[in-house]
């Protein structure tokens, strides 16, 4: 483009000192030499080119625009490619994502399995403990109960001693596991069962040295189970036995006052 104006230019003077009558002259050359070097530095300030001519920041519009131009279609196809790749990586997503749900699921079936296998086999073995129990003769019972029961736990010594009382009740060897039982029972809060085994202890063995001890657990559990009037009786039944030890003996008059125990022949005298 410059070349072009240079040479429209150069016609154009060439032609204007052509028609004139005046013959070219140095001075005439030397004036269309600085008209020359003001068209090359108005073009080369507007449009760049030599260090000489070009303003500071100024870079020719056409080159400007084609750079711009290059850059936003490298930005689009950066965009593009980045667009792809985030697509792609979407898709790896929901498809791991969808691998996991299966994953889960097949680990909660299989979760689901083993609990149910577990219920079968502590059914299983239950059922197993209850047979083994059944069947024992009164010698391996109650050698099962001396040692091995000992490993077990409490519900289920409580489920063995239970049947051996009920198995074998006029058994020489009952009161040991008949003791044993009472104080289970009355731990786990069977107040109940913990009263009726208590007093099955007495008619077995009501003058034994641990009778004292195991009829004031009867006592307390006839006060939970709302008889308090039995229990204060039972208090004195046990105040009748002798060489009780001191500390029964606290015990039976801390409670009497506890439970309100009328002292014996005041009902009578009121």
């Amino acid at each position: 483009m410059i070349q072009k104006l240079f040479v429209l230019f150069f016609c154009g003077i060439t032609q204007v000192y052509a028609d004139a009558p005046v013959e070219m002259g140095d001075a005439n050359i030397r004036r269309l030499e600085q008209d020359l070097h003001v068209l090359q530095k108005f073009v080369y300030k507007r449009f760049g080119g030599g260090h000489d001519y070009q303003e500071e920041n100024i870079t020719p519009p056409v080159e400007a625009d084609k750079d711009l131009s290059d850059k936003t279609e490298q930005i689009e196809l950066s965009l593009q490619e980045l667009t792809r790749k985030i697509e792609e990586l979407t898709h790896k997503l929901e498809n791991v994502s969808a691998e996991l749900n299966e994953q889960k699921m097949k680990f909660d079936g299989q979760t689901q399995q083993i609990a149910d296998l577990k219920t079968e086999m502590k059914a299983q073995k239950a059922l197993g403990f209850e047979e083994r129990l059944d069947q024992m003769p009164e010698d391996k019972f109650l050698n099962y109960i001396e040692n091995e029961s000992k490993l077990l736990s409490e519900g289920d010594r409580a489920k063995a001693l239970h049947k051996f009382v009920e198995r074998f009740p006029k058994s020489k060897a009952i009161l040991p596991p008949l003791k044993d039982l009472i104080y289970i029972l009355y731990k786990q809060g069977n107040y109940k069962d913990a009263a009726r085994y208590a007093g099955i202890y007495y008619k077995q063995d009501p003058n034994g040295s641990d009778t004292p001890e195991l009829l004031m657990l009867l006592a307390y559990s006839l006060q939970h189970l709302g008889k308090t009037d039995q229990a204060c009786t039972t208090f004195t039944k046990i105040k009748t036995y002798k060489n009780l030890k001191p500390d029964l003996l606290e015990r039976i008059t801390t409670t009497e006052k506890d439970y309100a125990c009328k002292p014996k022949g005041a009902e009578k005298s009121a």
